[in-house]
């Protein structure tokens, strides 16, 4: 069982650098894209406006252009040479990639209606530096996270204008998205009217409330469990907990509308500044909480590892030089993905508390790897899309509770199971004292009871003595009188027992007495009491018992004590015996006759009168007088 566990945990280590490796080449892919290349077209459709309009995405009606060197300018775009140069979307994917370059799109409008339309577009990529749009003859329009948004046409934190199109008319519009440094470019539009987009908004605002909400209050909450329990799980939990807050500022522009303010440098580092410190407080989080550096040592150091690349991203990110360190970001989220499988390989290992890990690090991974998706351009970038990371991290911070709830019980469940063997230790030393005085007690107990049974005991015969018999029939005569049942009783003689002990000596007599006594106790019932009344007599108590019964049982026992034979020193001593009963009938008797004493006298008047007809006989009382010998 052993062998075939730690070949398990192989497998699995294993299988954890495998999924590593295929999420580094995927990160690669990523950091490091390719140059997508289109067949050019300027026969495109033009998006067509109407009244309802409601977040219409423009990938299909654009085209663009990639402008690596920064060299064109809105009088070169309009020349044939360079207007021709535009091609369409890879694929209809407005994300082009990590890059420093330029973009140009051009987009034509059609408003069928005969009223003029006023819409909204929306930039659905919030960090763009620049954002200028030429409309027409009109004077361009300029938006962007380098443009303060006090000063922008309209105060949302995506980048968004008002467009008038008049009836019956078709606009081209040319915008031209520029950056200071490298940036994921996302040139995704949206069309909106007035009432679709307030709507929206409205709906969006109330949306990152509910999220600012809840992280502060899983951040005030966990601190303050953290700081009643002292323990360090919580300490970096809720500093983990806080990270995704100003993460979700950074990356949607609420940052830069609300908190910091229209800070240039900050804005651009923002994004590298929170997520790097968000992957960086999750590793450290991941190892206080599983423990890595006891339990699994190479898994603390890829934690260590994790967060030195974060490090340098953050450092690198700082002194300029974006580029390389979105490439560290990309990759270290990237292999983040791979979070879950340390909180499985520890549940294997036998560590329940990984549990409620394991499912909130695959949210984490979830939304990471549709955040990964949309960078490579195998999903369209929506509202949803853009709120995954926000969503699963507010399912992993809920999640991540609970794991810390649950080690708490887990703990406490340790702790109590230690008092409880401490306790078991005291009072097993405790009942080991008080089984000796028992023992002892005991001890003392069965020397009275054995004391007391030899007192109540035949010597010879294991049967009761006389005084026994004579107490079990007064208890049996008072039974019967009380719930007016049928008593018997029975006396025994062995048939010319002198003449046994004369001819094979006492020790024969005692030899035939001890065969007798257990023929007659073979014959009797669980609530029967046979007794040794003296020398070669016994008596036998019948209770809920006729004299037609007990005459039963006497004629068994009389003919087993006749065909049986006692063998004595080689020499077989042939036995008779006989029977005296009587029956306990209180109507009948006068009150000083209700007693045991009598009854038994009776039977012994029925055993003389059994001795005097012949011996090796029963007879029964009768009230006629005793004749003497």
């Amino acid at each position: 069982m052993g062998s075939a566990r730690n070949m398990k945990k192989q497998d699995l280590h294993k299988f954890s650098w495998k999924i590593t490796g295929l999420l580094l080449c995927l990160a690669i892919g990523i950091a490091f894209p390719s140059v997508a290349t289109a067949n050019p077209s300027s026969q495109l459709l033009p998006l067509t406006l109407s009244q309802t309009i409601s977040g219409i995405h423009a990938n299909q009606n654009i085209l663009y252009l990639e402008d690596p060197l920064h060299q064109y300018t809105i009088t070169d775009i309009q020349k044939p040479a360079v207007a021709n140069l535009f091609k369409t979307l890879p694929h209809n994917q407005t994300h082009l990639g990590l890059t420093k370059s330029d973009f140009w799109l051009l987009l034509n409008v059609h408003n069928p209606t005969s009223e003029t339309i006023r819409w909204y577009l929306e930039f659905m990529q919030p960090q763009w530096d620049w954002i200028t749009i030429y409309i027409d003859d009109q004077h361009p329009i300029s938006v962007g996270d380098h443009t303060s948004w006090r000063e922008q046409q309209l105060p949302f934190e995506n980048n968004t204008v008002e467009i008038t199109t008049l009836a019956l008319q078709q606009q081209q519009i040319l915008i031209h998205f520029s950056n200071a440094s490298a940036i994921f470019a996302e040139v995704g539009l949206r069309a909106w009217t007035q009432d679709t987009h307030a709507q929206f908004y409205s709906q969006w605002t109330m949306l990152m409330g509910l999220f600012i909400g809840i992280s502060i209050t899983l951040f005030l909450y966990n601190l303050f469990i953290g700081y009643s329990t002292r323990m360090h799980e919580y300490l970096w939990y809720t500093i983990y907990a806080l990270m995704p807050l100003p993460t979700l500022f950074a990356l949607t522009g609420i940052g830069n509308h609300y908190v910091w303010g229209n800070n240039l440098w900050f804005n651009d580092f923002a994004p590298i500044l929170f997520s790097n410190l968000l992957i960086i407080t999750a590793c450290q989080f991941s190892r206080t909480f599983l423990h890595t550096k006891e339990r699994s040592p190479w898994s603390d150091r890829f934690f260590i590892a994790l967060m030195l690349i974060s490090t340098v991203s953050l450092i690198i990110g700082a002194v300029g030089f974006r580029m390389v360190a979105l490439q560290c970001l990309v990759i270290v989220a990237t292999i983040s993905l791979t979070m879950p499988l340390f909180g499985i390989w520890q549940y294997l290992k036998g560590y329940i508390d990984a549990r409620f890990y394991i499912a909130a690090w695959s949210a984490w991974s979830l939304s990471i790897f549709i955040a990964l998706l949309r960078h490579t351009g195998v999903i369209h970038l929506d509202s949803f899309v853009m709120l995954t990371p926000a969503i699963g991290l507010f399912i992993e911070g809920i999640l991540l509770s609970f794991a810390l709830a649950d080690r708490i019980n887990i703990l406490q469940h340790d702790k109590l199971t230690l008092q409880n063997e401490q306790l078991i230790q005291l009072e097993n030393e405790h009942e080991r004292l008080e089984t000796k005085v028992k023992e002892r007690t005991l001890a003392l107990e069965q020397a009275r009871q054995h004391a007391e049974s030899l007192a109540r005991t035949d010597a010879l015969t294991g049967v009761a003595n006389r005084r026994a018999l004579f107490e079990a029939g007064d208890r049996e005569l008072q039974r019967s009188l009380r719930y007016d049942s049928e008593l018997s009783a029975m006396m025994i003689d062995i048939d010319f027992f002198k003449l046994i002990n004369d001819r094979y000596g006492h020790a024969g007599g005692d030899a035939a007495l001890i065969h007798v006594a257990t023929l007659l106790a073979k014959n009797l019932r669980q609530e029967d009491f046979i007794g040794r009344i003296g020398g070669e007599e016994f008596a036998i108590v019948l209770p809920h018992t006729s004299l037609a019964s007990a005459t039963i049982i006497a004629e068994r026992m009389r003919n087993q004590i006749e065909r049986s034979s006692v063998i004595w020193q080689d020499q077989s001593i042939t036995l008779t015996a006989s029977f005296g009963l009587a029956q306990f009938k209180h109507f009948e008797q006068t009150e000083h006759e209700n007693n045991f004493d009598t009854l038994l006298s009776q039977a012994d008047s029925a055993l003389y009168q059994a001795k005097k007809n012949g011996r090796n006989r029963i007879e029964h009382w009768s009230h006629q007088p005793r004749e003497t010998v």
